[in-house]
């Protein structure tokens, strides 16, 4: 029997990537044209089963967060808006993207 997989992607590469994608030369997590492309794929992948978010610490390890697609969303978009610099980074390298990849075809 095959099983889901899963990988852990930071939220702060999440970010960098959608900077990325939208042509920018460095990584401008706080741009909200940026935020707004990763809240977008992040949504889009919860609502196709495809990822779950949650944080990380130390202990317990990655948490999921028990939320809506919509109630996700906001929350992300609550610790994006944070104005403090140190609070900022702790929440995007905290914040995890759990991917669900499809099954190995291995044996």
């Amino acid at each position: 029997m095959e099983e889901d997989r899963s990988d852990w992607v930071l939220l702060a590469r999440v970010l960098d990537l959608a900077s990325q994608t939208l042509g920018l030369e460095e990584n401008r997590m706080r741009e909200p044209q940026v935020q707004e492309v990763a809240l977008s794929a992040v949504k889009q992948l919860m609502a196709q089963g495809q990822a779950a978010i949650g944080t990380y610490s130390n202990g317990p390890g990655f948490q999921r967060w028990p939320l809506t697609v919509d109630e996700t969303g906001q929350r992300l978009r609550t610790g994006l808006e944070t104005k403090n610099d140190t609070e900022f980074e702790d929440f995007v390298m905290r914040t995890m993207v759990d991917i669900v990849l499809p099954p190995s075809g291995g044996a």
